[in-house]
């Protein structure tokens, strides 16, 4: 297996063992997943049915839930936790609906930093230290703004105007083209497109970084 995936795995591994006890959740995620189901359920019932059910999975997976091309997974999903045949959605299945939801979600995150990774052509001395950068400067793990790219950037070579306004050029086409459609807000790329944005810059040599 390619060592990059192990490594974007084994970042995931460490989060997995700390909320193993609780059936894969932290004590705070698990209050606060109960206080949002039981905003859905109607009074006297104890699951989620009915239109109910698809506002809450809109509500909590809202980009996942109206992805065209994540739909067949997330039926799949559902008919595993047997909500097809039912049409009721206790919270031990909602548990076990978003762990698989979630489990769906890495894979795919995955895949397509493996495809940036053939694509761009980093080695792998490069890709940790470029793995290193991005968790060090974004405020989120798994995406970074154009703010935090200048950020990073300006640390080693200075940024006038000048460069400041062709970065924000260069990140605004990369936005246009990234490949997750999933995760991150409309103004941020998540470490896929990341590694392609530094590709392009290294390759025109902005501001001196190559």
């Amino acid at each position: 297996e390619n060592q990059f995936l192990t490594l974007c795995y084994g970042l995931l591994k460490e989060r997995r063992v700390e909320c193993r006890r609780n059936g894969g959740w932290s004590v705070e995620e698990l209050k606060w997943l109960r206080r949002e189901f039981e905003r859905y359920i109607p009074s006297g019932k104890s699951y989620v049915a009915n239109k109910d059910l698809i506002r809450l999975l809109q509500d909590i997976l809202p980009q996942m839930s109206r992805d065209p091309l994540f739909r067949p997974e997330l039926r799949a999903i559902l008919r595993q936790v047997e909500v097809e045949s039912t049409g009721k959605l206790g919270f031990s299945k909602y548990l076990t609906f978003l762990q698989l939801c979630r489990s769906a979600k890495e894979k795919s995150v995955a895949r397509r930093q493996q495809a940036a990774v053939e694509e761009v052509g980093f080695n792998q001395i490069e890709l940790q230290e470029l793995r290193d950068l991005f968790l060090a400067v974004a405020a989120r793990p798994t995406c970074i703004t154009c703010e935090e790219v200048w950020k990073l950037i300006n640390s080693t070579t200075p940024l006038g105007h000048g460069l400041t306004v062709e970065l924000q050029q260069i990140f605004n086409e990369q936005l246009m083209t990234r490949s997750d459609v999933h995760e991150p807000p409309e103004q941020a790329l998540d470490f896929a497109d990341f590694l392609r944005l530094m590709r392009r810059l290294m390759d025109m040599n902005f501001a001196k970084l190559a």
